[in-house]
């Protein structure tokens, strides 16, 4: 870590918690819909849109970053007709999965109802499988998002840093151009 930070001038612009879903009642209030290409803009927009300012040049995703093989869901306000989260299961092996998300900072409750839902899906397809949600900092609601999963005694398993390289190149004192 202090290589890529001292050495190779790589910056830290987040962290990103994992925690493990135990045993979780699978009782819930929300459906979730699955993922239509005809949301890809507005999930890009809306999943933009959750990061930091700071953070959105380096995180921010491009539409074809959501045309990939992972189970994907939206929470869908059907009175306002926009989408106000967006779930994202991914697994190498199907035996662990990882949830990726973002959600809409008025909706934080419901992210529980979200796990529960996607925990049943699972389920049904297998018997025995882990399930883990990452929680990245750089999303404006992430602190609240972490205590939900605290208070709901969720394990978290890892903290790691999230780093990025800037590819600027410095003007030198004698360029013509040192002004502009």
């Amino acid at each position: 870590l202090n290589m890529f930070k001292n050495e190779l001038n790589f910056r830290h612009c987040g962290c990103e918690y994992l925690y493990k879903i135990n045993s979780i009642n699978t009782s819930y209030d929300l459906f979730l819909k699955p993922f239509k290409k005809d949301y890809l803009k507005e999930t890009t927009i809306f999943y933009n849109d959750n990061i930091n300012s700071f953070n959105r040049f380096l995180i921010k995703r491009e539409e074809y970053q959501f045309l990939n093989n992972c189970k994907k869901y939206i929470f869908y306000n059907e009175e306002q007709n926009k989408i106000v989260g967006y779930f994202e299961v991914a697994t190498k092996n199907n035996y662990d999965y990882y949830i990726n998300f973002s959600i809409d900072f008025a909706y934080n409750i419901y992210l529980l109802d979200a796990i529960k839902f996607i925990y049943s899906k699972l389920s049904h397809k297998n018997k025995n499988f882990n399930l883990y949600i990452k929680i990245k900092d750089y999303f404006m609601n992430s602190k609240e998002l972490l205590a939900i999963l605290n208070e709901n005694n969720m394990e978290l398993v890892s903290k790691s840093q999230i780093l990025a390289k800037d590819y600027l190149k410095q003007v030198k004192q004698d360029n013509l151009f040192k002004n502009a």
